[in-house]
């Protein structure tokens, strides 16, 4: 099994130097570590909803998962080999880096870090909370990464929705930010109150920057309650956009609204299901009233 997994990490490496080489393929020489930057993030999106889409289907298939994180894969590696072509570190070096911390950062399996209870200590992290509390506790004691604030080390490039989401966990973490659930949906129902207020009275130009003060808070405060019930707010969001797709695509199948009347997508969408549901109804009404006369008719000759 190790073998094959090597040859097949070796062969990848072999292609991608082949790639690169002075005589190898034209695209791939012009590229750098910041021009592929767009390439690696659409790869990852990708292979983030091949996984989603897979986890929802009825009937699973793998194929789709397993070619996007081949492309994810292929841009990890060629970008650390354009840094190795550069002499700063090479794709070794990376594997052996990651391995090297995957060890350190799980004394509770491993046994290879000083300070820590080992596999065989009854006190071993065992968890999934300790597990993730020893993490950070190593990477602060071990490795000596103790930022200033707990919101100094989220990328500013992370997506708004995922930044604020890992913002409030690192805030909650350090016990800076814990708001209670009645708090949060005051505070949701509070916000909400005044947007509605600024649309009932949309003359009012000067509402505008009010209007994105508020939709701030109260998206902040959805975060807030999306952590409070054990949901990720982000992957909630793709699974609605996708449901929103979803309901568009039938929508624009109702001949009745496709024409551009507007009207609220999930209405729309349940109207034909909600008439076919009428629709059986009634059919089933009559067949009981039918059954019902026939039984009593049958009842009244048998007398």
């Amino acid at each position: 099994m190790m073998s094959t997994c090597a040859q097949a990490f070796y062969r990848l490496y072999e292609i991608i130097v082949r790639l690169r080489a002075p005589d190898g393929c034209a695209w791939d020489l012009a590229q750098t570590p910041v021009s592929m930057c767009s390439s690696f993030l659409e790869e990852t999106y990708e292979a983030l909803e091949a996984i989603l889409e897979e986890g929802e289907a009825q009937h699973s298939s793998y194929a789709h998962v397993q070619e996007e994180l081949g492309d994810v894969l292929m841009n990890v590696c060629m970008i650390a080999y354009m840094y190795e072509q550069r002499g700063v570190f090479s794709l070794a070096d990376v594997v052996t880096a990651l391995t090297e911390k995957l060890i350190r950062r799980h004394p509770h399996v491993f046994g290879q870090t000083e300070g820590f209870p080992g596999p065989e200590n009854p006190k071993r992290a065992q968890t999934a909370q300790e597990v993730f509390d020893q993490w950070e506790r190593i990477k602060t004691q071990v490795e000596r990464r103790r930022a200033a604030s707990p919101l100094e080390g989220i990328p500013r490039t992370v997506p708004p929705l995922m930044r604020a989401s890992k913002m409030q966990k690192n805030a909650s973490r350090a016990r800076l930010f814990c708001p209670t659930r009645t708090e949060v949906v005051r505070e949701c129902a509070r916000t909400f109150r005044a947007l509605r207020a600024m649309s009932e009275n949309s003359a009012e130009q000067s509402a505008t920057q009010a209007a994105h003060v508020a939709v701030g808070a109260l998206l902040t405060a959805v975060i807030s309650f999306a952590h409070l019930v054990g949901v990720d707010p982000v992957l909630a969001l793709i699974r609605a956009n996708a449901d929103f797709v979803r309901r568009f695509s039938c929508a624009c199948s109702i001949p009745a609204i496709s024409g551009g009347t507007s009207v609220f997508l999930s209405r729309a969408c349940h109207k034909p299901r909600r008439a076919r549901t009428r629709a059986s109804a009634v059919r089933r009404r009559a067949r009981s009233r039918r059954l019902f006369f026939t039984r009593h008719k049958l009842g009244n000759m048998l007398r």
